[in-house]
C-alpha cells in the first residue's frame, strides 16, 4: 500500500534545489544533523533520561546506516515535516529539540548519496521511504493551470510503503547507498571518522550524560 504527498514548486526544478541546499553543509554536520533528530525522538519517550536508548552508526566507502530505538516518527510527521519541503504554517514550536526535520533530514540525506532507505516505526504505523534521487528528480506530473490547460511540471510527490512486519523496537533505520565519490573517500578515511566520532562526543556530549548510547563502526563513544 502505498501513500503520495503532493506539493509543487514552480519557479525552480528539483534538480537545481536538491543540488543547491547541500552546498553549505559539510557531511559531518549531515550526519549530526540525523544525529539530533534521533536524539528529539528519545527526548520524546523521557526528557530526563536516555537509558536504554541506542544510536548505532555503520559507516564504510559503499553505505552508511544510522539505527536508533528512539520512538520513530509516524507517517503523519513524515507527509507534513520530514519529506516536505519547507516548513508548514501549523508547525508545532516545540521546546527542547535539536533536530530540523523539514529541509535537514533530506539534505543530509541528498549529500551523501544517490539512494537513501528511510524506514521508521512507531506504536501508530510502520513504513518505509525509498528514494532513487536521479529519478525523483526527473519526475513530472501534469497539471491544470487557471487557464484550464494541461502543463508538465515537476511532480516533488515521495512514496510510502506500509510495512506489515514488526521492528524488534521503535525507532527509525536510515541507508543511503550509492554514495557520492567524494563522500566514499571520505568515509574510508581514519582520520575523518576520529575527527567525527570526537563530534559527535563533542555535540552530544548533554545526551551521552543522559544515557544515550552511542556506536560508531563499533566504537563506543563517551561523553566527556
Amino acid at each position: 500500500m502505498k501513500t503520495l504527498v503532493i506539493f509543487y514548486c514552480c519557479n525552480i526544478t528539483i534538480k537545481i534545489f536538491y543540488r543547491n541546499i547541500t552546498r553549505d553543509i559539510s557531511i559531518e554536520d549531515a550526519i549530526i544533523d540525523l544525529l539530533d533528530n534521533s536524539v528529539d525522538g528519545a527526548n520524546r519517550i523521557n526528557p530526563d533520561n536516555y537509558e536504554g536508548l541506542s544510536i548505532n552508526i555503520q559507516i564504510n566507502d559503499s553505505e552508511f546506516i544510522i539505527q536508533d530505538n528512539c520512538g520513530g516518527f509516524s507517517l503523519d510527521t513524515a507527509q507534513k515535516y520530514a519529506f516536505r519541503f519547507g516548513r508548514p504554517n501549523e508547525a508545532p514550536n516545540e521546546q527542547n529539540t535539536i533536530g530540523r526535520f523539514g529541509i535537514g533530514m533530506k539534505r543530509s540525506l541528498f549529500k551523501m548519496g544517490k539512494y537513501f532507505e528511510v524506514e521508521t516505526q512507531t506504536n501508530e504505523n510502520h513504513f518505509k521511504v525509498n528514494v532513487d534521487v536521479e529519478r525523483w528528480s526527473k519526475q513530472m506530473q501534469e497539471v491544470v493551470d487557471s487557464s484550464g490547460n494541461k502543463i508538465s511540471i515537476d511532480d516533488w510527490n515521495f512514496n510510502y510503503e506500509l510495512v506489515e512486519e514488526k521492528l524488534e523496537n521503535n525507532g527509525t533505520i536510515i541507508k543511503v547507498n550509492l554514495l557520492h565519490s567524494e563522500v566514499s573517500e571520505l568515509f574510508k578515511n581514519d582520520n575523518f571518522l576520529n575527527e567525527l566520532a570526537n563530534s559527535i562526543q563533542k555535540q552530544l556530549n548533554f545526551s551521552l550524560l543522559k544515557g544515550l548510547t552511542i556506536h560508531l563502526n563499533g566504537r563506543h563513544l563517551e561523553a566527556k
